[in-house]
């Protein structure tokens, strides 16, 4: 894999031409991956960028989706491209919550280009960052938190416990934010899952919860998390919590 190359995703056209010539023009190889499952498997390790634009794919494409959204689990990051109703579409298949950045009709092929450097620019950046994976079935709080965050720290989202616990099969972050009360799986069930496994029982967790009454925070505790989180607090109030987390953390590894 070669720095600042991208993955470009599409059906080809006067677009995707142009989208290429930008990003050429900044120095990023762009690699042509037809949408189909060979193409897309045969190339999957050669960035850290896709790009999708979307448009009009032959059959076979949920196949396609559901291999990039593996792909995306391992620090791949998503740039969708497309009309707004073709990118809501392909939220059926893969998690809002996993896709970087979208860009849609009408956008320009050089807006595309700037992005994707800074893009790159600010993963050089947050390489050294603690990572921390926010784990919550509520997408507006989960971009919130990482808008709150993304200055200090390199965070991952999950949009449900499901997503997750696949996540953590294969990445390993130094800090979890779990929402406490999530559908279908909640976060006393996660947090034992988590406990219970030797890959996953040692990653610190701490609680999300919209509730302060005793009993939530009672339940909430007996877990025993690295602490507690609720989330009315101010985006400062958050960043300072888990300062002290990392700070605390680091003084006790000296």
């Amino acid at each position: 894999m070669k720095d600042n190359s991208v993955v470009l995703i599409s059906m080809g056209g006067f677009l995707a031409i142009t989208i290429k010539d930008a990003l050429k023009e900044r120095n990023v190889e762009v690699i042509d991956v037809k949408p189909s499952v060979e193409e897309l498997e045969e190339h999957r390790y050669d960035a850290d960028v896709f790009l999708v634009l979307l448009g009009k794919f032959p059959p076979g494409m949920p196949s396609v989706f559901e291999l990039l959204k593996e792909i995306c689990w391992n620090k791949k990051d998503l740039f969708v491209l497309g009309e707004a109703q073709e990118i809501k579409s392909l939220e059926e298949y893969i998690p809002a919550a996993l896709i970087a950045k979208t860009f849609e009709r009408p956008f320009s092929a050089a807006d595309v280009a700037s992005t994707v450097c800074n893009w790159y620019d600010m993963k050089d950046v947050s390489a050294d960052l603690p990572e921390i994976l926010v784990i919550d079935d509520d997408p507006v709080f989960l971009w919130t938190i990482r808008g709150y965050l993304s200055d200090a720290y390199d965070v991952k989202v999950a949009n449900s416990a499901l997503d997750g616990i696949r996540y953590l099969s294969s990445n390993k972050p130094d800090l979890i934010l779990l929402d406490y009360e999530m559908p279908v799986t909640n976060g006393d069930t996660v947090a034992q899952m988590l406990s219970n496994s030797e890959e996953t029982k040692d990653i610190p967790v701490m609680f999300l919860t919209g509730k302060d009454d005793k009993e939530t925070v009672m339940k909430v505790l007996t877990l025993k998390p690295e602490g507690y989180l609720l989330k009315s607090l101010e985006g400062r109030q958050i960043h300072a919590a888990i300062d002290q987390f990392f700070a605390r953390n680091f003084i006790g590894k000296l």
